[in-house]
C-alpha cells in the first residue's frame, strides 16, 4: 500500500491530489481500495472538531467532487482508540451532504483498531458500498448518487475547518478489479 502523509497544518498530502484521476464508462465499474490506519494516523484536535469527518476516498460522477458523489469519511475516536469509517454522499443537484444512517452521528459506522486492513468496494452497477475486514462485510445501499459514464476519484482530505494537528500517515492503495 502507498503511504499518504498529511503534514501538520495542511488538509491534504498534495501527492494523491494531482493529477486528477478521471475515468470513463464509470457507471459500469467496480472500484476497490485497501486502507490501513497506523499509530501515526492518530490525532487529537482537543475540541468538538474531533468528531468531524475526514475524507478517506471517494468517487464523483461529475467534474466537481461535491456533486453526485460517494465519499468514505474517517475519524479517530480518542475514547475508544479506534478509527471510525462511514459513507456519505453529495447529491446530484445541490451537492447537499447526506450521511448514511442517522445523520452526522451515524449509527451505521465501522469502528476498527489500529493496523486493521480494510477493503472498500464500490459497485457502481449495483450502487452498493462494502467495508470488508476480518472476513466480515458491512454493506450500504447508496440511493442518491447516480453513476454516469464519466467520473473521477476523490483524494484524501483532513478536517472540516481545522488542519492536521500533527503529521498524519495512513496506508491506501487502489485495487484493480476485473469484471
Amino acid at each position: 500500500m502507498n503511504k499518504i502523509t498529511i503534514k501538520k497544518g495542511k488538509h491534504s498530502s498534495g501527492l494523491d491530489d494531482f493529477p486528477f484521476k478521471f475515468f470513463f464508462n464509470a457507471k459500469e465499474k467496480i472500484y476497490m481500495w485497501e486502507v490501513q490506519f497506523t499509530e501515526k494516523s492518530k490525532y487529537d484536535l482537543k475540541d468538538l472538531n474531533q468528531k468531524d469527518w475526514n475524507k478517506l476516498l471517494g468517487v464523483s460522477f461529475s467534474i466537481f467532487p461535491k456533486c453526485n458523489s460517494l465519499m468514505v469519511g474517517w475519524r479517530y475516536n480518542i475514547g475508544t482508540d479506534k478509527f471510525e469509517l462511514s459513507p456519505y454522499t453529495h447529491d446530484s443537484l445541490t451537492g447537499y451532504t447526506k450521511y448514511i444512517g442517522k445523520g452526522f452521528e451515524t449509527k451505521n459506522l465501522l469502528s476498527v483498531p489500529t493496523e486493521t486492513k480494510i477493503t472498500i468496494k464500490y459497485n457502481a452497477l449495483k450502487n452498493t458500498l462494502d467495508f470488508i475486514h476480518n472476513d466480515n462485510t458491512v454493506r450500504y445501499y447508496i440511493i442518491n448518487v447516480k453513476p454516469r459514464w464519466f467520473g473521477r476519484e476523490v483524494s484524501t482530505y483532513f478536517g472540516g475547518n481545522k488542519t492536521a494537528p500533527n503529521n498524519i500517515e495512513l496506508l491506501k492503495s487502489k485495487v484493480n478489479v476485473k469484471k
